[in-house]
């Protein structure tokens, strides 16, 4: 199977040389366990070390937020934006009414239908391979309360008819065995990343699971990584203090 690699150190081993090409995979965590970062990196090692087009879509922060953040790392992203190599599409501001001075923008709104058709004719336009929607529970903003789980799952279907290799972004709640917060993300979804914190003596530790990705084999174990002045890293071994490395 043709595989996408992240270029995340450690990351693709563990997937076993990257996600599957053209596919769509839910990144699942609580609040600060690196989700945004993971999908940011995984756009611009792509347009980095292979000249891949990485589409951003935020629905909660503003872009110029996000790229103050990601000037903290290192990520010059403004240089890969002037190439056309990381676009961001606006869809913070619509959501609360503010107007936007950003190249791309989701005039319509945040119902899953205009959404979609935004992203689409971006995808085909830009020649995108790489997706990141961060993140789905910004949704609920715009919809009504019955309908909320039905358009989640309706987005997620419909993104597995794009020809690029996706990253969705989901909140999960803290305390609590769901996976994702509506409970539906999951299922229309290739492949499910876990990131968890947990607090170990006086330190809160970050891990990542691969809990499942369709058609390929992957790890099963859950590893650790951090977040360095560089972005994510992965350490593809259970104990970083045992350095064994599984091959693939």
């Amino acid at each position: 199977m043709p595989k996408e690699k992240t270029y995340i150190d450690g990351f693709d081993r563990i997937l076993h040389g990257g996600f599957p090409l053209n596919s769509v995979t839910l990144v699942s965590g609580g609040s600060g366990t690196g989700k945004t970062i993971l999908g940011a990196q995984f756009l611009i090692e792509g347009a980095k070390n292979n000249n891949k087009t990485g589409l951003f879509v935020t629905l909660d922060e503003k872009p110029d937020n996000i790229r103050q953040d990601f000037k903290s790392l290192g990520w010059k992203i403004t240089e890969l934006e002037e190439k056309e190599k990381f676009i961001i599409l606006d869809a913070a501001s619509p959501k609360v009414g503010v107007m936007s001075e950003e190249d791309y923008v989701a005039r319509f709104g945040l119902d899953v239908d205009s959404l979609l058709n935004e992203i689409t004719n971006l995808v085909e336009e830009k020649e995108v391979d790489r997706l990141v929607i961060d993140s789905l529970p910004m949704i609920a903003f715009r919809t009504k309360k019955g309908e909320i789980r039905t358009s989640i799952y309706r987005l997620m279907s419909l993104l597995n008819e794009i020809e690029c290799t996706s990253l969705i972004i989901t909140e999960r709640e803290e305390g609590t065995k769901q996976i994702s917060r509506f409970g539906v993300e999951q299922y229309a979804a290739r492949g499910v990343i876990l990131l968890e914190m947990h607090t170990v003596g006086n330190e809160l530790r970050r891990t990542i699971l691969v809990r499942k990705m369709r058609g390929t084999n992957h790890s099963k174990k859950r590893y650790p990584f951090e977040i360095t002045n560089q972005g994510i890293e992965v350490y593809p071994y259970p104990d970083v203090y045992h350095q064994e490395v599984e091959p693939y």
